[in-house]
């Protein structure tokens, strides 16, 4: 099974997050060209979905999440 198209989007405060089948992941931490970006549930819900990105290509994505996916609300603007 294949993963959806993922893209970027911007926050209403100018973050930059990556948008997957319906999740957010945020940016967590950056270490040379490798950035690792945690569930947006990372925090409230002890998500444990990850992707690895190296010069903004995943190369790694841990796309199992322990909650249903969070549908767009409207606040963000798409970065395609």
């Amino acid at each position: 099974m294949s993963l959806p198209e993922p893209y970027y989007e911007v926050t209403a405060r100018g973050s930059r997050v990556i948008a997957l089948g319906g999740y957010r992941f945020s940016k967590h931490s950056v270490v040379g060209l490798k950035t690792r970006w945690f569930c947006g549930s990372h925090h409230s819900k002890g998500c444990k979905a990850v992707i690895f990105t190296v010069e903004g290509e995943i190369v790694k994505c841990n796309n199992t999440h322990n909650h249903q996916p969070v549908h767009a609300r409207g606040r963000l603007n798409s970065n395609k």
